[in-house]
């Protein structure tokens, strides 16, 4: 199977997979509900935005911190296998034979997958694949560059921010940095000053979410010209947590979910069964 599986034809799968899709889609349109054939649509959609036709470039230079390739792309193979198999089952009306082509296609993709993964062990170099240690991994993401979601007027102080010193931040201030350690929410810092400060700078840019606490107490948002985090402090030993809360878009984005979730389940039972003809028993 890994003749076939070149890099190019890699490359290629979505747009192959999305023409097959496409075909299948449009035999069994008159049988899919108004919910599906608006799915259809978004998929055509999405199919257009992962090609060239599409005018990336001018969205690469202004909106590049999106990141919509990555976005559409997982929208599009999401879509396509959805309403693939609902369009395959449709199409194949008898369940006996329905059943043998949902194997088959878990066959070659099973087979797919694995025959790509010795193709990359054979031949890591000429795949563009490094495979590296545990260890190697996390000191590389220790040391990656990336930086798609850094404020622009940020990038000037990107090598100060990678040391996470808060000194290096504040070369003019007396201030001693004793500790520092990351954890699932936030990054704690520990620091002892020679005198007080109003505005010390935490190698941290300020994002909707991020709040700060010294020695326990919230600070108000506070950022400089380079998006930093300023806070004050006093002298001595001061405790500093960037902490990432939830933001209301957040909270109200999960409550969509769950209502959205809810009002699946309760259709189940009701009307589903009638919106994805894939459920209809034969």
């Amino acid at each position: 199977m890994s003749v076939f599986l070149t890099d190019k034809l890699a490359s290629y799968s979505l747009g192959l997979s999305g023409l097959i899709v496409v075909f299948f889609v449009i035999n069994g349109w008159n049988k899919f509900h108004p919910a599906l054939k608006y799915l259809s649509v978004v998929l055509l959609i999405n199919l257009i935005l992962v090609t060239n036709i599409f005018p990336w470039p001018i969205f690469d230079k202004y909106l590049g911190f999106v990141q919509f390739v990555g976005r559409f792309f997982y929208t599009a193979t999401f879509i396509s296998a959805f309403l693939g198999a609902i369009a395959i089952a449709n199409i194949v009306e008898n369940r006996k034979s329905r059943y043998l082509l949902v194997m088959l296609f878990c066959s070659i993709g099973l087979l797919s997958v694995t025959s790509l993964n010795f193709s990359i062990k054979r031949n890591p170099n000429g795949n563009a694949v490094n495979i590296v240690s545990w260890d190697d991994f996390q000191n590389a993401t220790l040391n990656n560059y990336v930086y798609d979601y850094l404020p622009h007027n940020a990038f000037k102080i990107k090598d100060k921010l990678e040391q996470h010193s808060i000194p290096l931040m504040n070369p003019k201030k007396e201030i001693q940095q004793t500790r520092w350690t990351t954890g699932y929410d936030r990054i704690h810092y520990r620091i002892n000053s020679v005198q007080k400060y109003t505005d010390v700078v935490l190698p941290n840019i300020f994002y909707p979410g991020f709040t700060v606490y010294v020695n326990g107490e919230k600070m108000p948002e506070k950022y400089n010209k380079n998006n930093a985090i300023v806070v004050p402090i006093e002298k001595g030993i001061s405790k500093i947590d960037v902490k990432y809360v939830k933001t209301p878009v957040q909270i109200i984005s999960f409550w969509i979910r769950v209502i959205a979730l809810l009002t699946l389940i309760v259709l189940k039972n009701k009307k589903l069964t009638k919106l994805l003809p894939l459920f209809k028993k034969h």
